[in-house]
């Protein structure tokens, strides 16, 4: 066999052997035993649990609201936690570059530092106490919130962001929300109850999610979008629904049941509603 030959095949070999060699060792590397997976999490629970790769801020101050303002082309993942203790977990990667501090209203304040450099990974952070009440949010790009164990009401303000998600874990009875361009805002929480939303150029969507009241007020520039099961369209309800526009708003309430309807439309307002339902708002 010429040795040109030889060459091809070893390279060809090479070529196999490889990337299947680095596929184990990432798969070996990043595998993690469900039983770990489980622990990690039930650390996360409580501050003077220790996290892996996560750095523990005991905070000696009492706070009940929290302000996370943050920069262009950033992403967050904060997390919500009824604990005994008053702390933050930041993600290791981001310890120098996260600023916690307690003002005199005993208001939580999260920034990032100057220094602080873009990088795909997003900012995780786990915020723990007794009561949080408030959570304001500005100049976000992206960030996904989650509440760990369930709260009474949270009063969410948020301005500035391009992208809102409270995830499947964010436990809230009563939920309040003032949204002043916000440009997607995605609600997927469970055992919600009730939902106040006031909406200001933003846009707010939910599917397969029912509400004992939903209250809504939207003005110029807004967009509320609730979608329900097309197979089973009664199968998501709202008992009470108030809702009220200024301007020119987007209104899209699909396959969902609607016990009581109330509320007014501004001329401008496009709205895509069942005939049985629209009657009850256009008196």
């Amino acid at each position: 066999m010429k040795t040109s030959n030889k060459l091809l095949i070893a390279f060809g070999v090479l070529m196999f052997v490889v990337p299947l060699t680095i596929m184990a060792y990432t798969i070996n590397r990043d595998y993690k035993d469900p039983e770990e997976i489980k622990e990690q999490g039930n650390a996360n629970s409580h501050f003077n649990s220790h996290s892996n790769g996560f750095t523990s801020i005991a905070l000696k101050e009492t706070f009940k609201s929290i302000s996370i303002t943050g920069k262009v082309q950033n992403m967050w993942y904060v997390n919500l936690v009824n604990d005994q203790d008053y702390g933050v977990k930041v993600s290791e990667i981001y310890k120098d570059f996260v600023k916690v501090s307690i003002d005199a209203n005993e208001q939580l304040h999260i920034t990032m530092n100057e220094g602080f450099k873009d990088v795909m990974y997003p900012i995780a952070i786990y915020v723990y106490a007794p009561k949080i009440e408030t959570l304001n949010l500005a100049g976000v790009d992206a960030i996904t919130l989650t509440f760990k164990n369930k709260t009474d009401a949270l009063q969410l303000n948020a301005k500035d962001v391009m992208q809102l998600t409270m995830e499947s874990d964010f436990k809230v009875n009563h939920l309040s929300i003032d949204a002043e361009k916000v440009n997607n805002m995605v609600f997927g929480g469970a055992e919600l109850k009730s939902l106040n939303l006031n909406l200001k150029s933003s846009r707010f969507k939910s599917e397969m999610k029912s509400f004992n009241s939903l209250n809504v007020s939207a003005s110029d520039g807004s967009e509320l979008s609730i979608f329900g099961d097309e197979q089973s369209k009664a199968r998501f309800a709202i008992e009470q629904l108030t809702l009220n526009t200024s301007g020119k708003v987007d209104v899209n309430l699909t396959d969902m049941k609607l016990n009581n309807v109330s509320g007014t439309l501004s001329d401008e307002t496009m709205i895509n509603v069942p005939v049985v339902y629209l009657k009850q708002l256009i008196k």
